[in-house]
């Protein structure tokens, strides 16, 4: 009598994740086991031993192994495995409204799509000074986040257990608010049209515009003009 021939057989039965290698599982039959498997066919290093099969963690890369029995029979080498690495997780900035229009107005939008890792993603805004979670979670990609006052942010995205953050966030808001106090001056004599109103503005941003628009009874059409901030050194005046 004769042994059997040594078959052997090589799978790949986990894929990796960002935290853990993946697994690969040998097994033989045939031959006299026990069996040792090597990386090499000299079998200068043994990796391991096993009598039906062994599963074990590898990095990526490409695997084929060699296998010898108890009478240091071998055979053919398995068949190989490219076990591949996870994708890097990337959190990408879509869409950004990064300026509120007036103080304290909560119009702020952030918009972010992700790339890599193991799909499924799931997005989290949260607070970049203290990395709390701001309500509210979304799993929509890309991962939208709107009706934000001001504050600095980012988005932090999960892939199973891969995570990522995207670069920082900050949404600004106008300094003081936009205020306006109005000075009057009253027609002299019945009839005459020499009233006038004084407008002071200050705050808000940019360009302050003025207009006067027909009042009760009055059909003259609206006047409007506009002035640079810092640009004028008395208040507007209508006559």
């Amino acid at each position: 009598n004769e042994p059997t021939e040594i078959q052997t057989a090589l799978i790949q039965q986990t894929s990796a994740t960002c935290l853990i290698d993946a697994t690969l599982n040998l097994s033989a039959s045939g031959g006299t086991p026990p069996y040792d498997y090597s990386l090499s066919n000299t079998f200068n290093t043994i990796e391991g031993n096993f009598t039906t099969d062994v599963t074990f963690a590898v990095t990526p890369g490409i695997y084929q192994y060699f296998v010898r029995d108890a009478n240091g029979c071998s055979f053919n080498p398995t068949n190989e495995i490219n076990v591949e690495e996870v994708p890097m997780l990337i959190v990408n900035l879509e869409d950004l409204d990064t300026d509120i229009n007036c103080l304290g107005d909560n119009n702020g939008f952030i918009r972010a799509s992700a790339q890599g890792g193991l799909g499924n993603y799931v997005y989290t805004l949260q607070d970049a000074t203290t990395g709390a979670n701001i309500a509210p979670v979304t799993q929509d990609t890309p991962g939208a986040f709107s009706n934000l006052p001001a504050g600095n942010y980012r988005i932090q995205v999960t892939s199973g257990d891969c995570i990522a953050n995207s670069s920082d966030v900050q949404i600004m808001e106008p300094q003081n608010p936009l205020l306006a106090t109005f000075n009057k001056t009253d027609i002299t004599c019945f009839g005459e049209n020499n009233g006038s109103l004084e407008i002071v503005a200050t705050g808000g941003t940019g360009i302050i515009k003025y207009a006067i628009g027909p009042g009760q009874g009055q059909t003259f059409s609206p006047f409007i003009f506009s002035l640079e901030l810092g640009q004028f050194f008395e208040s507007p005046v209508f006559n």
